[in-house]
């Protein structure tokens, strides 16, 4: 789902919490496709600074979790994203995290947990790659404590190099499933140092793809067809999610709600379900 306002998005989409206008509305747009699992972004900040209590913030991913179990969706949240913690420490997103876990409970259409978005990106910002990794074991072991889902952490992918990045390594060790994010054009054969490495021996979900508007229809297409094409090569693919829903550059439909034909038609082809 598209984030609310630059340059705080996920903070402002949880703090403004459009639901009639925005939220619901990319559902409902979603469903249109077939659609039936939404993928949204968590704020710590939201939470961390006092805009929202931690009991109304619950109650926003309540809303929209209930709302997808009543269309029969299933929803992957993302907890957050380690660039947009604003002036959260790492105390206060673990105490949210922890206060999560149990909440998830009766929500069986969530399929699992993304603990962090993109956490490579963060190496940017002067830290470590020891310690993005010691702050996302700490948020790992606040889910393990606390539920039951199967966890992630999603890894950037935007080359065919990229499949052997040591990144991926380092995050599989904390989760139970990949999730990649494809932001290239890639061939069926890319993923065979993934899939051959004995430390990724888990499901793989292609947790975001996409590609702009500012691109020819003719590579458009071509993206949503390697996709597809990429998920059906092995059985360890178990689905891929476009990103996103409503945008003015990525989004399957634009801020209007017209579907972009050149790629939600080959969307719409891909697999419903794996064949055991």
């Amino acid at each position: 789902m598209k984030e609310s306002h630059y340059p705080r998005p996920w903070h402002n989409l949880w703090l403004e919490w459009d639901w009639d206008h925005w939220i619901r509305w990319q559902v409902d747009l979603a469903r249109t496709l077939g659609i039936d699992c939404i993928r949204v972004i968590g704020s710590v900040s939201v939470v961390a600074e006092g805009a929202l209590t931690v009991e109304q913030y619950l109650s926003r991913w309540g809303q929209l979790l209930d709302y997808l179990a009543s269309n029969r969706m299933w929803a992957y949240p993302c907890l957050s994203d380690l660039r947009h913690w604003g002036a959260a420490t790492q105390r206060q997103a673990v105490g949210l995290y922890r206060a999560q876990g149990p909440w998830l409970a009766p929500y069986e259409n969530v399929l699992g947990v993304e603990v962090s978005n993109e956490a490579q990106h963060a190496l940017g910002e002067g830290e470590r790659p020891a310690g993005v990794l010691s702050r996302l074991a700490d948020l790992t072991g606040a889910l393990r404590d606390t539920t039951d889902r199967p966890l992630s952490h999603s890894v950037s992918l935007g080359s065919q190099q990229d499949w052997s990045q040591p990144w991926a390594r380092e995050v599989a060790r904390l989760s139970d499933f990949l999730d990649l994010h494809v932001y290239y054009t890639p061939t069926p054969t890319d993923a065979r140092p993934l899939l051959e490495a004995s430390w990724a021996d888990v499901p793989i979900i292609v947790g975001e793809f996409g590609i702009g508007i500012d691109e020819p229809t003719s590579a458009r297409s071509a993206r949503y067809l390697a996709v597809r094409d990429l998920v059906l090569t092995h059985p360890r693919f178990v689905g891929a999610m476009a990103w996103d829903i409503a945008s003015q550059r990525f989004g399957l439909f634009d801020t209007s709600g017209e579907p972009r034909l050149d790629i939600t038609r080959v969307l719409t082809t891909f697999p419903r379900h794996r064949d055991p």
